[in-house]
């Protein structure tokens, strides 16, 4: 590894410090800098011009094709921002976690020393399957398609009303039900908000998919999981009804009457890096054990 790309979460406050830190580690490890050209004023005035001289600034296009590995510096939603990057340019990702839970992150903030083994490739890579995500007219033309690598959620535009949802595998109607909506995800998804909403916990390496109602109105209806090689299609109900559709984090899309949302595993996939030596589980048990702490 002798490039890293810095994906940085401005929007929370402790970025820089940590980012003065990532800085250091790297220059010490033998590793260039690179951050996007949009970024170069705001780091240079937070940070300085001594530290914003050690990055080499520049399109994020070319940064991303030109690194060997992109740094995401936030939460979760900062792997998922930086992940479809990573997946057109094949590129892992590194996280550092100064969010709260950081299911996807390998460090946090204070285990940038870890940084060193990048030079040497002493790491592992977890390689995670993503959801391809179309939304397709009652024409068969599609409006939306992308890559996915958390969820994909259809939820009720109206917040006092439920809505009626139909979910179907492989062309067969397998629930149906009236609720807030329903969470489709990956096994790296389904500590988030499938899990909020009653999922399963999936091993993130395993080759599935969950689906999640959101408060349905009847106690029969569960989240199942499917193998990850079925076609899965939500659709409304009744025509009248309007649903959102949300994709990791994007800016929801509106569905039309007649619309229906088509999901299935995608050729694309994200490699996250490893840099220690901690199990899925023992993972699982720190992250909620510490937020149990916290309560």
């Amino acid at each position: 590894m002798e490039k890293a790309y810095i994906y940085p979460n401005f929007s929370k406050p402790i970025v820089y410090d940590t980012l003065s830190e990532l800085l250091q580690h790297l220059e010490n490890a033998g590793i260039k800098a690179l951050m996007s050209a949009s970024a170069q004023k705001r780091v240079t005035m937070r940070l300085g011009e001594e530290q914003a001289a050690r990055i080499e600034f520049m399109p994020e296009p070319e940064a991303c094709r030109c690194c060997d590995l992109i740094i995401a510096v936030g939460g979760d939603g900062t792997i998922l921002s930086a992940a479809e990057n990573a997946s057109k340019y094949d590129k892992p990702i590194l996280g550092v976690n100064i969010g709260r839970l950081g299911f996807m992150s390998t460090l946090e903030s204070n285990e940038l020393a870890l940084i060193s083994k990048l030079r040497g490739n002493d790491f592992a890579l977890d390689r995670r399957m993503m959801l391809r995500v179309k939304v397709v007219d009652k024409k068969g033309n599609v409006r939306v398609e992308s890559n996915v690598l958390n969820e994909v959620t259809v939820s009720k535009s109206v917040v006092s009303k439920g809505v009626g949802i139909s979910v179907d595998v492989n062309g067969k109607k397998t629930i149906s039900f009236i609720g807030d909506g329903v969470i489709i995800c990956t096994p790296t998804g389904s500590t988030a908000y499938s899990l909020a909403a009653g999922g399963p916990i999936l091993e993130p390496t395993s080759d599935c998919i969950a689906v999640t109602p959101i408060c349905p109105h009847s106690m029969h209806i569960k989240s199942f999981v499917a193998a990850a090689h079925n076609d899965i299609c939500v659709r409304a109900d009744f025509r009248t009804q309007k649903l959102l559709v949300s994709r990791d984090g994007h800016k929801p899309y509106l569905l039309k009457a007649g619309d229906s949302v088509q999901v299935e595993k995608s050729t694309a996939s994200v490699s996250l890096i490893q840099l220690k030596e901690k199990g899925f589980y023992e993972i699982i048990s720190e992250k909620f054990m510490g937020e149990r702490d916290k309560s």
